[in-house]
């Protein structure tokens, strides 16, 4: 959302998409460093559903801006939310970075928004060698980023064939060019 070049493609209409993965977290987990996770990383109540430009400076006013920008400007497209998998929602900064994902999902103001945990149902994937092992600084290496790209795939294909009804017009949602 500060970043001109992100927000200006958000919110070009030439840029709308049917279906939005929103999966923010990991480099704040790593970056934002223990002064800001000490202070904590905010609650619902830094969102000011009425006005977002009024959210509080904190991960769940920022995060709750990204989405409801989203919303806003493609009111019926579908919008996932990724939680962090393993190693990264081990930190404490991972758990309250995910705690935050998952309660904005479940927040009844924000339309069309599905959760995908893979901090729980699909984590197991995470640990297992073909991804755990892949890591390295932070960053996968190009076998570990493909098997997770499986992994990631199959979660949205779980959570969509879960939801079939939440998601089988998908096609009939205008999108830009």
């Amino acid at each position: 959302m500060s970043n001109s070049k992100c927000y200006n493609r958000i919110v070009v209409k030439d840029n709308l998409c049917q279906c939005y993965i929103i999966a923010l977290g990991a480099n704040d987990s790593e970056r934002l460093g223990t002064d800001y996770y000490a202070n904590g990383i905010g609650t619902e109540a830094d969102i000011d559903f009425s006005n977002m430009k009024n959210n509080a400076d904190s991960f769940y006013g920022w995060y709750a801006k990204v989405v409801d920008t989203v919303c806003t400007t493609a009111p019926r497209a579908k919008i996932m939310l990724f939680t962090m998998p393993y190693p990264r929602n081990e930190s404490e900064s991972g758990k309250l970075i995910n705690d935050a994902i998952i309660a904005i999902s479940k927040n009844a103001h924000f339309k069309n928004v599905a959760l995908v945990d893979l901090s729980g149902e699909y984590n197991d994937y995470f640990k297992a060698d073909g991804i755990a092992n892949m890591l390295v600084s932070g960053h996968y290496t190009a076998v570990g980023y493909a098997n997770v790209a499986k992994v990631n795939g199959f979660a949205v294909s779980d959570v969509m064939n879960k939801n079939i009804a939440d998601y089988q017009d998908i096609p009939f949602i205008p999108y830009g060019n």
